[in-house]
């Protein structure tokens, strides 16, 4: 018994997610993903990888070769390029973390947690548009995943995914729990706002070839009656 000493330095999931303090420490982490994952890759390497498959751009650091960064240069990545998966893997993490606030405070009652889980939200259909952008079919994980079963998710269809952000999106945008920036030159904001938010669904709508908005296809539906 005297062996069996409680595990140092963590804190068990039933004594967190209880509190306004615990909240903003979760969504904390959330914002840490992004931000600090392994070698930055996530924050860096993305937009890198994005920019080079643009025609304007030639990577020319390495020499003439096909190395990983060629090969997005030369569209001839596969699945085998190491920091595609590190960047996949990077971006399902925040998701994961996302859920964790979504998850345990969704029943929230307290401003404090009903921003973070809009926010949260936000972030993971901000994840989710880059991931159905660059894969085309990723699965749609909207919770915490709990057993070996559940992690055999199938492969979504994009047009299902496309729908599930924007209704992601309008579950954030609606709740009146984002915040707002007070002007267009507004810089005092540094997290997740209503304008993000909106600015986020109109890409994912261009995006999936849904141009008219909900209100405005109402609109032309009573029109029409």
């Amino acid at each position: 018994a005297r062996l069996d000493s409680p595990q140092k330095g963590v804190i068990s999931e039933d004594d967190f997610y209880k509190t306004d303090e615990d909240c903003k420490e979760a969504l904390a982490g959330v914002y840490s993903g992004i931000l600090h994952s392994p070698e930055k890759r996530l924050y860096t390497y993305l937009y890198t990888f994005l920019a080079e498959l643009a025609d304007e751009v030639y990577v020319c650091d390495a020499g003439y070769s096909v190395d990983q960064l060629h090969s997005y240069m030369f569209y001839t990545y596969d699945p085998t390029v190491s920091y595609l998966s590190r960047v996949y893997n990077d971006m399902f993490a925040v998701v994961y973390r996302s859920n964790l606030v979504i998850d345990h405070f969704s029943s929230g009652t307290s401003d404090t947690m009903r921003n973070a889980v809009a926010e949260a939200k936000v972030i993971r259909s901000w994840m989710y548009i880059y991931l159905v952008s660059m894969f085309n079919t990723p699965p749609i994980v909207d919770h915490v995943l709990k057993s070996n079963a559940e992690f055999r998710q199938p492969n979504s269809e994009p047009a299902k995914a496309w729908k599930w952000i924007i209704d992601t999106l309008d579950e954030a945008i609606d709740s009146g729990a984002l915040d707002s920036k007070d002007n267009i030159d507004d810089k005092s904001k540094v997290r997740v706002t209503l304008e993000f938010a909106l600015a986020l669904k109109g890409k994912a709508q261009v995006y999936s070839g849904d141009y008219i908005s909900r209100s405005e296809e109402r609109r032309v539906g009573k029109e029409c009656r």
